[in-house]
């Protein structure tokens, strides 16, 4: 798991989204910054979080360690392996064909503006 992860892991869910919206601050102006970059690659990853008794949004779905259990099953888009530019956190339900769609257009959107050609 990723550093970004295990970070994220750590708050609740209303601070996770404060998060998400300085990252996406952040993450504009490190690309007024890097004016040049032509072409990246985009890498995506979707985690299962287990969690213990009630939590805000967590739902029973995909959990290979603990099957019945509540967890949640965020989204990730990573620049590069390296930076984390787009995020969703949702309940642990296994997403539909739809769901990853939209995401994976959400994410092109954040960086199509900056740079000419995506892989």
């Amino acid at each position: 798991r990723s550093t970004y992860f295990r970070f994220l892991k750590s708050f609740h869910y209303p601070a996770i989204k404060l998060i998400q919206k300085i990252r996406d601050i952040l993450f504009y102006s490190m690309w007024d910054i890097t004016k040049g970059i032509k072409e990246v690659t985009l890498d995506f990853d979707l985690s299962v979080i287990p969690v213990f008794g009630k939590h805000q949004g967590a739902k029973i779905g995909y959990n290979p360690k603990r099957k019945g259990s509540p967890s949640y099953f965020p989204f990730f888009c990573f620049l590069f392996n390296l930076e984390c530019i787009h995020g969703k956190f949702r309940g642990g339900w296994t997403p539909k064909g739809s769901e990853m769609v939209k995401f994976i257009e959400e994410s092109i959107d954040k960086v199509k503006v900056k740079i000419k050609q995506l892989k």
